[in-house]
């Protein structure tokens, strides 16, 4: 077993930030925070309350993890994307559909229109279709300066089969413009090309945004004198990772994996549907054998009406923008709209009930009598019916995400339905009882459920992955070695990764293998990755 240590998780929304503070499993101390605009106040006002309040000091944290939703936000209301230069690697092939063709138009808007199909790619069997056209990469990379670009997309034809095209039009971009953030397919998502396209846009979209978002932790982190401790990311499947080898998208599903982890733990429950209420937004996933139900390899990105279809492993969700934050909108025939705009950390400024001017979600649970917070004499100018009627709408949103998500549990009876996050209380539980009847067997608002996402985040495992090739040879007189072998090889070269970042050698366990066959190399050669996963030592 892995030894005691201290560790805080810290999960860091549009709205709140929650931290925890273990040591082991056992919950030390708990904060919920505003968010503030640059993210360092608010992780420092979280950990300097967690030190406080434990009376340790910071020298005697081990650990320090960070989970967020803030890039489900930036994608779900499409603010804080940046414009991507998008290169795909095809022509002559592959031009009928161009990028960002699927998408909607307030993401198209965000991420801009500087798109192009140059000459490039391979076959399936890694026979090149055309020769990468440096010139003309040469050329976008010009445009892109001019325009003020920062970010680039390149994603090639079977990049997965041979990721060499693409490689080089890195080493290209680099050289003329060595700040850019580029994204390649290859390292991001599986083979379809159009939605492993999709997913590296959005990571290149998202590469800004999380560089100003990372500098902002780190500040925070130095700040608090806590530079000795080991800091992680905890990504989409709820494991964790070094910030030096994550991906912006590779974080998008970390705050719901996290909040399902917490939900598990909090209610000592292994099986559940799981409901994350933000300031924001709502995610809606699925508890199997207490780790996330995986979305396979296609995920939609953003939200159930208007999203776009990503190829990347992450939990199987289905998001709203809704959350206790979220405005609500009244028409001149008293129709009501809730979000997807959120008055987000200013909550305590905005909403009615604390003076503000803005109708919130938060304003309808405390009319409602579900939340004692604020002044509930300020919603007396607010009409009686608005106020029914946008409760009927919150309900009935949270309601239709269950219904998107409970097909895919394939459970022989119902689940529970677990409510955590901030948000947790806004909702009238018999009520949602009453329509799901049937569907969900009880209601679940565990202790510390507005820090789920933190407890998720603390209590990660750590996983690392080694991806070599290998010509595998069924027989000892040919060239190569056996399938068996290859994988032995490759796992021990994970587990070394995996200790070296801090995991229990006792615990790490393989976790994923995936195999390509790879065409264009004489004999059976195969490219193999293998990721494993441990608890973590929590060594400094």
């Amino acid at each position: 077993m892995a030894q005691e240590y201290l560790c805080i998780g810290i999960d860091i929304g549009g709205t709140n930030t929650d931290a925890i503070l273990l040591a082991g499993k056992q919950i030390i101390a708990t904060i919920k925070t505003n968010t503030t605009p640059d993210i360092t106040q608010g992780v420092a006002i979280a950990i300097n309350h967690l030190l406080q309040t434990s009376h340790l000091t910071a020298g005697e944290i081990d650990v320090v993890v960070i989970g967020t939703t803030h890039f489900v936000n930036t994608v779900l209301q499409a603010k804080g994307l940046n414009e991507v230069l998008v290169i795909r690697l095809a022509k002559p092939a592959t031009t009928v559909i161009e990028p960002l063709a699927d998408w909607p138009a307030n993401l198209q808007a965000a991420v801009g229109d500087n798109c192009e199909v140059i000459g490039g790619g391979y076959e399936y069997n890694g026979k090149e279709i055309a020769p990468l056209d440096c010139e003309r990469l040469k050329e976008l990379a010009s445009l892109a300066q001019a325009k003020l670009i920062k970010a680039a997309a390149i994603t090639g034809v079977f990049a997965n089969v041979n990721p060499a095209q693409e490689n080089a039009a890195y080493e290209i971009l680099n050289n003329l413009l060595p700040e850019m953030q580029i994204s390649l397919s290859h390292k991001i998502g599986g083979l379809n090309l159009l939605t492993r396209e999709n997913a590296t846009i959005l990571n290149a979209a998202l590469s800004v945004e999380f560089k100003k978002f990372y500098e902002g932790i780190k500040s925070a982190i130095i700040d608090a004198e806590l530079s000795q401790a080991k800091i992680f990311f905890s990504s989409n499947d709820g494991t964790l990772e070094e910030p030096r080898d994550i991906f912006p998208i590779a974080t998008y599903g970390s705050g719901p994996s996290n909040s399902m982890r917490g939900a598990a733990a909090l209610a000592e429950v292994t099986a559940a549907i799981v409901a994350d209420i933000g300031g924001t937004s709502t995610d809606v996933g699925i508890l199997k054998n207490s780790f996330p139900l995986e979305a396979g390899y296609e995920i939609k990105i953003g939200n159930a009406e208007e999203n776009v279809t990503c190829n990347f492993s992450a939990p199987l969700t289905r998001s709203c923008a809704l959350g206790g934050g979220s405005k609500i909108l009244v028409d001149a025939n008293n129709e009501i709209k809730v979000g997807p705009e959120s008055v987000g950390y200013q909550l305590n400024k905005e909403a009615i009930i604390f003076g503000g001017k803005t109708l919130t979600v938060t304003d309808i649970a405390v009319a409602k009598g579900r939340l004692k917070l604020g002044n509930p004499a300020f919603l007396k100018t607010i009409n009686p019916l608005i106020i029914d009627k946008a409760d009927e709408f919150i309900h009935a949103k949270l309601i239709e995400m269950v219904d998107l998500i409970l097909p895919f549990a394939k459970s022989s009876h119902p689940l529970p339905l677990i409510l955590v996050g901030g948000g947790a209380y806004l909702f009238d539980q018999q009520l949602l009882l009453k329509f799901l009847a049937g569907k969900i067997a009880r209601i679940i608002v565990p202790e510390h459920a507005g820090n789920a996402n933190a407890l998720g985040a603390a209590i990660a495992k750590i996983s690392a992955c080694y991806s070599g090739v290998f010509q595998y040879s069924d027989t000892s007189d040919c060239a190569g070695i056996s399938r068996e072998k290859a994988i032995e090889i490759a796992k021990q070269q994970a587990v070394k990764a995996a200790l070296a970042k801090g995991a229990d050698p006792h615990t790490v366990k393989l976790q994923e293998i995936e195999e390509m066959p790879i065409n264009y190399l004489p004999g059976n050669q195969t490219r193999l990755r293998i990721k494993v996963i441990g608890e973590n030592r929590g060594d400094k």
